[in-house]
């Protein structure tokens, strides 16, 4: 299709690191409605990549190789100068990029910096074809089919792609959407008309940074309007999401992400309508949670591969689904009618950290099936990421059976008795092969896995790790994440480190993990009192720009795709 292709080029130019120039009013493009909207800042990614793709000689190669093909000097004109300037073919691909939608269509909004060059290069790329370039006034326009439009002027590129046809559905008739008229009303509109007439958008945009994504659930809850067939069981089966999403209108979300030295800085906050739409959403997330206490995390004697904590108030979170109608649902399906009475009995008891971690991988002890393993080195050598020595399987076997993940959930329950009398029902009423620890406390093999499960005071456990069951029972033990959890409600971190402890497992795997090598740590966190989070990706290279380090990598794996061939 003629219009991919174009929409193909254009993303194409977008993702090339160059120099820099203004933003302009991009996002008074962006309709009133939109639900979603990425902003991305080119010309700041520009200056902090300190990256050329096209000095790559992989990337020379087959520029060389395309001017062969092209075979058209007009053509190849066109190439060179957006080589030594993106910038040199209409569009301004150094300042901001917009994508939105508004559950209706897809959209990409972009800079012009010569409404008239770009119609020139669009017709020379396309020439003798179907795509003809219309011009009404000061609005050049291309209408691809029914499904998208493209539109221009001396200011703004907008390309539109409508959401029903993007998923081959026809939607009602009655809501058909004139894409190419909406494309050129989009370039003209004023802010009065844009997203910019959102006061919570507004808000959010004083505070964007290299990336940027602003969600509204406004509206969510219609969804069923766009006649979304492609969805399974149908739309009745969204009637409980639709009341969540109903009882969210007026609250959106903004993530900002920035690339700074040796790390990725997130942060996230929310935004309310009105005062009404704040207090009913900050009421409902203290009806269903709390602040971490961070008890579970005395067990981690090391940053693991990740851990993830929440405070969860069961009851409230029952209470909740009661009120959406799912528990009415679950109630009127009579199928496993048990099993969905123990789940709800577990939910119901859960009251306060709900824990899960994978700490580290280990290599299965050698009495197992599993072929040996003789483990090598990775290291990163010059233009591109190789393993020193090629993995040895003395079976000849790449398999990832050899390794055992290392892991443990823990939830706390106000109703320890009752959660121990529920496992010793399970057992019995499945015949479980258990061995009987002390009360309350089993250990089971699964496939040559330990797993050592049940309450341990008020907090249920499952674990396969010796030493976390070993410890259950020690007090004094050190608490090495007080301060990550003080006042958070959620709390996600790890360390890409561990990863490496799968370097001689499988051969695939190892391959891939030099790339990771220049990631250290990951955090993000919840704060119980507004809700807004902080997260950051830390690199072992501190002094110099996270996104720089990540170009390298991408260039080593450019150059080591094309010694391939």
């Amino acid at each position: 299709m003629h219009f991919n292709r174009i929409l193909f080029t254009i993303l194409a130019a977008l993702l090339i690191f160059t120099s820099c120039n203004q933003s302009s009013d991009l996002s008074n493009a962006i309709p009133a409605d939109a639900n979603y909207i990425l902003r991305i800042d080119t010309k700041s990614l520009v200056e902090k990549s300190q990256y050329d793709l096209f000095k790559n000689p992989t990337v020379q190669q087959g520029l060389n190789m395309y001017r062969v093909f092209l075979k058209d000097d007009a053509k190849i004109k066109l190439l060179d100068d957006f080589l030594k300037n993106s910038n040199a073919l209409g569009l301004d691909v150094k300042g901001e990029v917009y994508v939105f939608s508004n559950l209706k269509v897809y959209g990409v909004v972009i800079g012009v910096n010569d409404a008239d060059k770009l119609k020139e290069v669009v017709s020379g790329l396309y020439p003798g074809s179907d795509l003809n370039v219309t011009k009404d006034g000061n609005t050049y326009s291309i209408t691809p089919g029914s499904d998208g439009a493209i539109a221009w002027n001396n200011k703004r590129f907008v390309i539109l792609a409508d959401i029903r046809n993007a998923y081959n559905d026809p939607g009602n008739a009655a809501d058909a959407l004139d894409v190419n008229q909406l494309s050129k009303d989009l370039l003209v509109q004023g802010a009065d008309k844009s997203i910019n007439s959102n006061k919570e958008y507004v808000e959010f945009a004083k505070t964007q940074k290299d990336f940027s994504v602003f969600f509204s659930m406004k509206g969510l809850d219609k969804m069923e309007s766009l006649g979304l067939s492609y969805l399974p069981y149908g739309l009745s089966y969204m009637d409980p999401m639709k009341k969540m999403l109903s009882q969210f209108e007026g609250v959106s979300t903004g993530v900002n992400g920035s690339f700074e030295k040796g790390e990725i800085v997130l942060s996230s906050k929310y935004y309310f309508e009105s005062a009404e739409s704040e207090k009913k959403f900050k009421d409902l997330a203290a009806q269903m949670s709390g602040t971490i206490k961070g008890d579970h995390l005395r067990f981690i004697e090391s940053d693991p591969v990740v851990a993830f904590t929440a405070n969860v108030k069961g009851m409230g979170v029952f209470d909740y689904l009661k009120t959406l109608g799912i528990i009415s649902k679950l109630d009127s399906d009579s199928r496993d009618a048990k099993v969905k009475e123990q789940l709800l009995s577990i939910l119901q008891s859960c009251e306060g950290d709900v824990t899960m971690a994978l700490t580290s991988f280990e290599k299965k002890n050698s009495n197992t099936t599993q072929p040996d393993v003789v483990v090598e080195d990775t290291k990163i050598e010059g233009d591109s990421s190789v393993l020193d020595e090629e993995l040895v399987f003395e079976d000849g076997s790449n398999t990832l059976d050899n390794v055992s993940p290392k892991f443990y959930v823990m939830a706390d329950v106000s109703k320890p008795d009752d959660i121990k009398r529920l496992l010793s029902d399970l057992i019995k009423e499945n015949e479980f092969v258990c061995e009987n620890l002390e009360e309350g406390k089993y250990l089971v093999d699964l496939d040559g896995e330990k797993v050592y499960f049940g309450v341990n005071k008020n907090t249920f456990f499952a674990t396969n790790n010796k030493s976390v069951y070993d410890n259950l029972n020690k007090d004094g033990l050190k608490n090495n994440y007080t301060e990550l959890v003080k006042g958070k409600s959620v709390i996600f971190f790890g360390d890409f480190a561990k990863l490496k402890d799968l370097s001689g497992i499988d051969r695939s795997t190892a391959q891939f993990l030099p790339y990771l090598s220049p990631l250290d740590k990951y955090q993000y966190t919840a704060n119980t009192s507004d809700l807004s989070g902080e997260g950051k990706v830390t690199f072992v290279d501190k002094d110099k720009n996270s996104l720089a380090v990540i170009c390298d990598q991408i260039d080593k794996a450019i150059t080591n795709l094309g010694s391939m061939f």
